[in-house]
C-alpha cells in the first residue's frame, strides 16, 4: 500500500481549462495520475504552461526522507521520459525555485536527468 504524499486535489480550473483529480495520489500511483494530467494539457486546444515551482526543495525533502538519490533519480527520469514522449504537442514545462537545482543533482551524479531543461 503506498504512502500518502498530500492533500487531494479536488478541482482545478483556470480559463476554461479545467482538471479533477479525484483520487489521493500516494507512492503507487503518482506515475499515473502524472501522466493523465500531462495528456490533459496535450488534448487542450491551446498549447499550455505545465508550471512546477519550488522544485529543489520538493526534490530535497525526497531525498533527505530516504537518505539518498534514488526518488530524486526516479521522478526526474519520468518526467524528462514523459516530456519527451509528448514532444512539440505536449505542454511547455517551466520549473523554478529558490534553492539551485543542479548541485542538488550533480552530487549524487545524476545532472544528465535534468540536460533538457534550459535556464
Amino acid at each position: 500500500m503506498g504512502r500518502r504524499i498530500g492533500s487531494s486535489i479536488k478541482e482545478v480550473e483556470l480559463y476554461k481549462f479545467r482538471f479533477k483529480i479525484r483520487a489521493g495520489i500516494d507512492t503507487g500511483n503518482w506515475k499515473r495520475h502524472g501522466k493523465k494530467l500531462l495528456w490533459a494539457c496535450v488534448k487542450h486546444r491551446k498549447r499550455t504552461l505545465f508550471v512546477i515551482d519550488e522544485l529543489p526543495i520538493f526534490l530535497k525533502r525526497m531525498q533527505d526522507h530516504d537518505g539518498n538519490a534514488r526518488r530524486v533519480d526516479e521522478f526526474l527520469s519520468w518526467l524528462r521520459g514523459e516530456f519527451q514522449q509528448l514532444g512539440q504537442d505536449g505542454p511547455v514545462l517551466i520549473v523554478s525555485g529558490s534553492i539551485g537545482l543542479e548541485p542538488l543533482v550533480r552530487r549524487p551524479g545524476i545532472s544528465d536527468r535534468i540536460n533538457y531543461l534550459y535556464p
